[in-house]
């Protein structure tokens, strides 16, 4: 029980962060951010038994990091997207709990290929497909920062989305 609380107060810590994650515009300070909401995510997953959640997300720490030191728009970047994508895939079958599992597996390994692009306003429209299915995977694992923290990604990478439209292409 005690657990299960820590849990999901760790997990509400991420929408903070995922909120200042999408209103940000380069891609060094919105993975820097997305890591530490990640972090939380994880380790709440972790406390919740949703082994899913936290074995995926632990590979999300890792993109994160490299995608970080890596430049942008590099043949290397995309060929880590596709990486880490299928080991995602890879790692979401071995910790299988059941089909919602797919939820978290397919929404991760997209989000994964969209950020491999470096391009903010991409990733704010991918996250509206994205989120959508962690969101639903959250409600099944009764993950209240999941929750929490999805919706909010989903309004932030809309207002993202909206405040950024102006801009140069080479930020779509």
């Amino acid at each position: 029980m005690i657990q299960e609380i820590i849990g999901q107060l760790i997990g509400i810590v991420a929408p903070i962060l995922t909120i200042i994650t999408y209103q940000l515009n380069t891609k060094n300070k919105m993975f820097t951010v997305l890591t530490a909401a990640t972090v939380c995510t994880c380790v709440s997953y972790l406390l919740l038994g949703a082994t899913s959640g936290f074995v995926l997300n632990i590979v999300c720490i890792v993109r994160n990091i490299c995608y970080c030191l890596q430049k942008e728009g590099t043949r290397g970047m995309y060929i880590s997207g596709g990486i880490f994508a299928a080991v995602m895939c890879a790692l979401g079958a071995f910790s299988w709990q059941g089909t919602h599992s797919l939820l978290i597996i397919a929404a991760l390994a997209i989000n994964t290929v969209y950020m491999s692009f470096g391009k903010p306003q991409l990733l704010r429209k991918s996250i509206l497909l994205t989120s959508t299915l962690v969101l639903i995977y959250n409600i099944i694992e009764f993950s209240l920062g999941g929750i929490i923290n999805e919706s909010l990604a989903l309004g932030s990478a809309v207002v993202g989305i909206v405040r950024f439209w102006k801009e140069p292409k080479k930020n779509n």
